[in-house]
């Protein structure tokens, strides 16, 4: 996938398989020790791709690529989804 543009803060990257189609609809969240809350740190934004030749069954190699999915998912820091919110509240209020 891309990087997100004008991205500020914290890029977090977690080992897992997401898909296209995914990016901003999932949280990446977390609770600390001792307490019963969660709290969300972070907008899933993409995943990692890298290209891969394509063979034939013969192991011949193709001239085409695909990307491969690495399974590495690209999260950005809430705060910056939180600034783009504000920039342009279209929805629930949140707060700062």
């Amino acid at each position: 996938m891309y990087p997100l543009e004008n991205a500020k803060g914290i890029l977090i990257l977690l080992d897992g398989h997401n898909n296209k189609g995914f990016s901003g609809g999932g949280a990446v969240v977390f609770k600390e020790f001792g307490k019963n809350e969660f709290k969300v740190a972070a907008v899933i934004a993409g995943y990692h791709t890298v290209q891969e030749p394509i063979f034939e069954k013969n192991g011949k190699k193709l001239p085409q690529i695909y990307n491969y999915n690495t399974g590495i998912i690209e999260a950005y820091g809430i705060e910056h989804a939180i600034e783009l919110i504000h920039k342009k509240p279209i929805g629930f209020s949140v707060q700062k």
